[in-house]
Parts: C-alpha cells; structure tokens; sequence
C-alpha cells in the first residue's frame, strides 16, 4: 500500500502511524475532491471505498427515482420524523414515541427504507399525518394511516376520556361537537380543574369567556 493506490474511488496521498494508538492510517483523496484519515485495514478489505459520498447518491438516487428528494417532500419528511423520533434519543418527539418504546418496522428502516415506505403508504395526502391505529403497537404497514390532525389529537397515547351524562369521548371530540376551540376546553378543563359538563356550558366567544371569569372569581373568594 503506497501513495497512488486506489481503492475504489478514493486515492491515497501518503500513509502513516498514528503516535496516540499505533492505527494504521492512509491520508486519502476522493474522486468528488473530498480528503480525509481512514485506517488503512478497512481499504484493503474493502470496507471503505468513498469518503461517504457514494452513500449517500445511492439513497438519493433511490429517493429521487420516485420523485422524492430528501427532505424536500412532505412524504418523505413524514417518513423521516417517523424514523427519528422513535431512534433518536436527540429528537423532538422521542420522549412520546421512542422513550416509551414505540418502533419502526425492519422494512422501513435502513438503506431502503423510505422506498418501502413509499410503497407501502403511498404520497401523504394534503393536510393529513401518520397515526398508528393501535397506540401499544409501533409503526408497521397495517397498523399506520395518513390521519387527519383531528384524528391524531384524538389517538394520542395520553388521550383522556370525559363522561357527560351518559356519553364518554375525549376532550378533542367534545370541543368539536360543542363548536369550543380545543385549548379553551383543555385550559377549563385540564389547568383549571373544572368539570366537562360546567366547561362546556360556558360556551364559547367573548360571553362564555366573561362567564369563565366570573365563575373563577366566585371560587377565589370563597
């Protein structure tokens, strides 16, 4: 192994011994111009053949092929939170999906797994999310759907169920039927401890808000 050898697309410049751990190491150039370390053992065995960039056109050119390039699609950006959220500790939804043990089928992971996806679930529909139909089931091809926002306000997995008379559903399906914003009926209900049926005879507007207040101030002073 000398400086000229190539190894896939990459060319190596000089070779060298680290001081710090003894590695074997050969400083490289990239086809696409890119120069970087790598160790000298994954170039024979054929393990290291690019500086990465020969991934990555493989999964742009996979993606590309049916129209969607990364990260500029809704479909792929759906596929692409999904993933993240439920393998990526840094995310920001891996609290409610990944830390609670929510997965991702083999099939959609990996190399492929957008294309699979793709052919699974088809483009995302305009105005609509992934949801899983079972919340103690991960993501799999029959068990996700492209939902609407107030169906997946209403599957979320800390959903609560309140019961006015003799009929039970969640706050999301009660705010809808009484013509209530959902963080009004959640702000009555959930932060200021008052019951459904009180929260949703208050009504909504500037009346319902007048007679909110006047309810909170007449629980202040007594």
């Amino acid at each position: 192994m000398k400086p000229g050898d190539r190894y896939g697309r990459l060319q190596i410049v000089k070779t060298f011994t680290r001081q710090r751990d003894g590695r074997r190491m050969a400083h490289v150039v990239c086809d696409c111009g890119k120069k970087k370390d790598v160790q000298r053992g994954n170039l024979s065995s054929g393990h290291t053949t690019s500086c990465g960039c020969y991934h990555a056109e493989r999964v742009r050119k996979a993606n590309t092929k049916h129209g969607h390039t990364p990260q500029r699609t809704p479909t792929y950006l759906a596929w692409n939170s999904m993933v993240t959220n439920c393998t990526c500790r840094s995310s920001g939804g891996w609290d409610r999906l990944g830390a609670i043990g929510v997965t991702v089928c083999e099939r959609w992971l990996g190399e492929r797994g957008f294309e699979h996806f793709l052919a699974d679930m088809g483009s995302r529909p305009d105005g609509l999310a992934l949801t899983r139909r079972d919340k103690a089931k991960g993501y799999t091809p029959s068990n996700t759907y492209w939902a609407t926002r107030r169906e997946t306000d209403r599957n979320t997995v800390r959903n609560t169920f309140y019961k006015v008379g003799t009929r039970e559903q969640c706050l999301v399906d009660w705010a809808a039927e009484y013509n209530i914003p959902k963080s009004t009926l959640h702000y009555r209900v959930v932060t200021r401890g008052m019951s459904m049926r009180d929260a949703l005879d208050v009504g909504r507007g500037r009346q319902g808000k007048l007679l909110f207040a006047a309810i909170l101030a007449r629980v202040q002073d007594t």
